[in-house]
């Protein structure tokens, strides 16, 4: 039973004290900037095709090979987009925090796409990739699995500011 509380509260936690850091430091600008120039490594490819796996739509479809064996948990996430959902964009206008190409200086960060210049906080794709890998590892029971999916979800909402 501890186990599963940790995971319940603990990558949540982690997460809401990492962004008080962030916040109480006023470190958002130089770690965006930091992660932004992740690409000059690797190229803008994989990050580009790391953010993709945050959309809400291809979160879904990652959802369709559980259909048959797995209806509960394909449901669970659901329900949990749904509610996920509700909150990102209901939080949106309220925080209604500027993206980078707004509030930074053109040529001190690389843009990979579009730049969009609103409602950047919080990160629909973020919210989209954790939702389902938080459904996923309460669900699964595989608990060699666990860290993996984190893992992945990290990056990918790394990516969001890479991109």
């Amino acid at each position: 039973m501890i186990q599963k509380t940790t995971w319940q509260w603990g990558p949540p936690a982690l997460a809401l004290i990492l962004m008080l850091v962030i916040y109480v430091s006023g470190s958002n600008r130089a770690l965006f900037l930091f992660l932004n120039h992740f690409s000059s490594f690797s190229g803008d490819s994989i990050w580009a095709q790391l953010t993709v796996m945050g959309d809400t739509a291809v979160v879904l479809a990652l959802l369709l090979p559980w259909w048959r064996k797995r209806p509960d948990l394909v449901w669970a996430a659901l329900l949990a987009a749904l509610l996920a959902t509700a909150w990102t964009h209901g939080l949106k206008p309220f925080i209604d925090a500027p993206r980078p190409p707004a509030v930074l200086e053109a040529g001190s960060f690389h843009i990979i796409g579009p730049a969009h210049r609103n409602v950047s906080f919080p990160s629909g794709h973020s919210t989209a990739i954790f939702t389902l890998v938080g459904v996923m590892v309460l669900s699964l029971g595989i608990k060699w699995l666990r860290w993996p999916l984190l893992a992945f979800a990290i990056l990918v909402a790394i990516s969001r500011s890479v991109v």
